[in-house]
């Protein structure tokens, strides 16, 4: 069955960045998807057929193990325990014994406090995290955030927050441990793909500005809107954004959602109206039962050629807009293989009454309008690029001073560094030769710093600051720059 996405669908996510996790949630109250998702009384399929069905909730037999074994602990146990925390373990048992790291219940004091942060703006380290195998793995950072500022990439995995381990800790607990109030420090043990050894990155905890889309005009003709999450002003900033460039003479246009986590699916729906025409598939769902239902665009699109640019941080929503514009607008997917969100998720609230917890539960899949499920697996760029090595170094340890000999991944890191800013020291392979040392003498002497040829805390503070502010400039984005190239090819007549 297809339907129109206005007058069928109504979303909402959740959206807990860097203190607790973002994922895309449909809501259905009413209409045909009512069925897939079952959310129009607060309840599920599942809870609605339970008093004339016995194979549906759990059976006398379970019910009975169960209130043994709490019976058991209750009062046999060699300390009194909390009964709240009983039940709410059982029910952590439950989400854990389905492995799916986007499924996940608040008790209702997180659930308050929830509440709460999802306001105009939160404070914390502006990271969105999931649970997988037991790991707290970053799907982004959020640009502008203390996170990104620091260098934490996608895909980095946590190990520790202030030397405490987050082994064993539900996702809730391990992002209550990041998560903090404005000023204060947090020191995170991370793991990143490629290094042989963990790292520390240190931040201080500030304000994540909610403000999502950032727009200017490049040249020729070429516009450009980055959207950095999909949150309640995303769409009604677009909009405003899209219409300025236009009436700028806007003739193509590319989309930045790299390191965009995702976020509310209304938002992203109602943004591919704008750039998909009319009639045109958005995506579709699949549920337990196989059962597919589609989105279609309401329009009116449009015809000016474009393309989105994505990276191993775009989740989610942002997978969904890029494979969207690709297939059914004619759009260019410019960067790396993204991130690899394909599920669905719904909240409930309400069967749990006043004062009780919140459960957000995976309930179906989403596809790409050709019916490719993504998860897992990523989107893939029609054009494949990658950005300056020097994009992807980590921080370097600051524990010890380094000098001419010494070997390891702190000493490569700061060789691509080196390379990157042009100072040529000889190799990349983490020996620290007699070259290597003279190049970052001819650093240190270039930033005022004394020019010892040993890398001390000093010169690893400057390098890292000069290379971010290489980062930051659009002419060493390759990735920007070759959609710009791209665009420029479609338009020129």
């Amino acid at each position: 069955m297809m339907f129109r996405g206005r007058t069928v669908l109504a979303f909402v996510s959740i959206a807990l960045i860097a203190g607790m996790i973002m994922a895309t949630a449909i809501f259905a109250p009413q209409g045909a998807l009512a069925d897939l998702f079952g959310f129009g009384s607060g309840q599920s399929n599942s809870g609605k057929q339970a008093a004339s069905d016995p194979n549906i909730g759990l059976t006398d037999a379970d019910l009975h193990k169960l209130n043994t074994t709490f019976r058991i602990i209750d009062q046999r146990y060699m300390t009194d325990v909390d009964r709240n925390k009983l039940v709410n373990g059982a029910i952590q048992g439950m989400i854990g014994a389905l492995n799916d790291p986007y499924t996940a219940y608040m008790d209702p004091e997180q659930s308050d406090e929830f509440t709460r942060e999802v306001d105009a703006y939160f404070t914390g380290i502006g990271a969105e995290v999931s649970l997988d195998n037991g790991k707290v793995i970053v799907v982004a950072p959020i640009k502008g955030s203390p996170a990104e500022k620091a260098g934490m990439r996608a895909k980095d995995i946590i190990l520790t927050v202030n030397g405490e381990t987050l082994e064993g800790l539900s996702l809730i607990e391990s992002v209550e441990k990041i998560r903090g109030p404005k000023g204060s420090q947090v020191k995170l043990q991370i793991v990143r793909e490629g290094q042989q050894k963990p790292f520390e990155l240190i931040l201080v905890r500030d304000e994540i500005d909610l403000e999502t889309v950032y727009s200017e005009m490049l040249e020729d003709g070429i516009g450009k809107i980055e959207i950095r999450q999909f949150s309640l002003q995303t769409v009604s900033s677009f909009h405003e954004q899209l219409s300025d460039l236009e009436k700028k003479g806007l003739k193509g246009l590319i989309i930045d959602v790299r390191n965009n986590p995702g976020g509310y699916l209304e938002g992203v729906a109602h943004i591919l109206y704008d750039l998909v025409p009319e009639g045109k598939l958005l995506l579709q769902t699949e549920d337990r039962d196989k059962k597919r239902d589609k989105l279609v665009s309401d329009g009116p699109g449009r015809t000016y050629p474009m393309a989105v640019l994505i990276n191993g941080g775009s989740a989610s929503a942002s997978e969904i807009l890029a494979a969207a514009v690709q297939q059914s607008a004619g759009g260019t997917l410019v960067g790396e293989k993204s991130f690899g969100k394909g599920t669905v998720q719904s909240q409930y609230t309400e069967p749990y009454g006043v004062g009780g917890g919140l459960l957000k539960i995976t309930v179906a899949k989403w596809l790409t309008p050709d019916g490719t499920w993504i998860h897992e697996k990523g989107v893939m760029p029609d054009k494949e690029i990658r950005q300056p090595e020097y994009f992807y170094v980590a921080p370097i340890h600051r524990d010890k001073v380094l000098k001419e000999s010494d070997m390891g991944e702190d000493v490569k890191n700061m060789q691509i560094m080196l390379e990157g800013l042009g100072y040529h020291p000889g190799r990349k392979d983490g020996y620290y030769s007699d070259k290597t040392a003279q190049a970052l003498k001819n650093f240190q002497r270039s930033v005022n710093l004394n020019a010892t040829g040993q890398l001390d805390e000093a010169t690893i503070e400057q390098l890292e600051r000069e290379i971010i502010a290489k980062l930051v400039k659009p002419e060493n984005d390759r990735q920007l720059q070759e959609a710009i190239r791209l665009i420029k090819k479609k338009i020129t007549p």
